[in-house]
């Protein structure tokens, strides 16, 4: 039988990747991640599969804060511009 361990570091990696908050988990000694989501499921991944999932997330959120550093382009309200009057004259 093989010894399962269970740290607190590993439901902070679930919550991440998965987005849920497990009831319980637990980590094998080959590096499988086993948890149990909210809802009753049983989940098995392997150590490589976790690593990819985080890879994927850790992008999304690199994507996302730098989308969020970008300045807004200044753009002039509508009020501030000047009517087209000549335009309309000359209908």
């Amino acid at each position: 039988m093989q010894e399962k361990v269970k740290i607190n570091s590993d439901r902070d990696l679930i919550k991440k990747i998965f987005g849920v908050t497990p009831i319980d988990w637990a980590r094998y000694p080959d590096g499988r991640i086993v948890f149990i989501s909210p809802t009753g499921q049983k989940f098995s991944y392997t150590q490589d599969r976790i690593d990819q999932e985080e890879q994927t997330v850790d992008r999304q959120i690199s994507t996302h804060k730098a989308a969020m550093k970008k300045p807004a382009p200044n753009a002039k309200e509508k009020s501030d511009q000047e009517p087209d009057t000549a335009g309309a004259a000359a209908k």
